[in-house]
């Protein structure tokens, strides 16, 4: 298992749709992404993701399927495959900051709801742009589980 490993990009995808129960496309997969090879293990996983609109890729479209994934990129993948697997609501445009190191930035909604629902093992920090470890996302899965979000 690892659990101090870092966790990449494709990886975090798979691991989240396998806990939520998400329906793995089977279409075929049409090149989008440079990066994505059509016969990698991970091509479904991030087919589907960029499908069901979890994931946009970056601008000169690559998807960075081998870089570990941050805690605010991980956070992103689990609630917006939430909100398609567990209709969950992720509110938008909170004033304030739920962290000390969350001062603005495109994940501020996402940390609010993670705050709000003890999605992250430290109610001070969510250490926004660190490396997120296999440890880590079991944790963070576990906390979603607990907090009666998986239906």
């Amino acid at each position: 298992f690892k659990p101090e490993a870092g966790i990449n990009r494709a990886e975090s995808l798979k691991v989240i749709f396998e806990a939520l129960d998400v329906q793995i496309s089977q279409d075929p997969y049409q090149s989008i992404f440079s990066d994505v090879p059509y016969n990698a293990w991970y091509t479904q996983y991030v087919y589907t993701a960029l499908e069901l609109g979890i994931v946009q890729g970056y601008e000169n479209h690559t998807f960075r399927p081998e870089n570990v994934v941050t805690r605010s990129e991980a956070l992103k993948m689990l609630l917006e495959t939430g909100k398609i697997r567990n209709n969950i609501v992720v509110p938008t445009g909170r004033a304030g900051y739920p962290y000390y190191d969350t001062t603005g930035g495109w994940y501020m909604d996402y940390a609010w709801f993670a705050k709000e629902n003890h999605l992250t093992d430290n109610d001070q920090y969510l250490f926004p742009n660190y490396q997120m470890t296999r440890g880590a996302m079991a944790d963070m899965l576990y906390r979603y589980y607990t907090a009666g979000l998986l239906k």
